[in-house]
């Protein structure tokens, strides 16, 4: 994020660059976890799941549109309330 935030002061007049930070996402690489690590994540996540990729995408559209003219250096986080707590 650091790099990210020292990026946006740089490419200021250049392009955007902002972050995103999503949490326990539901993916082929997560199914290899025991049972027992699923059900912590979960437990530890206020949502008490993972996001599903398709989650995802609006966050990221949000990061590409127009609706960020005027932003930078920002983390958008998609963790649902881990970071939270």
């Amino acid at each position: 994020m650091q790099l990210a935030k020292s990026m946006a002061i740089e490419w200021v007049d250049f392009c955007r660059v902002n972050t995103s930070s999503p949490g326990y996402i539901r993916t082929d690489m997560t199914a290899v976890n025991s049972q027992e690590m699923l059900n912590e994540w979960n437990y530890r996540t206020p949502a008490r799941r993972m996001a599903d990729p398709p989650e995802l995408k609006g966050g990221f559209l949000y990061l590409v549109s127009d609706a960020l003219s005027y932003t930078a250096a920002i983390d958008l986080i998609i963790d649902g309330g881990y970071t939270a707590t």
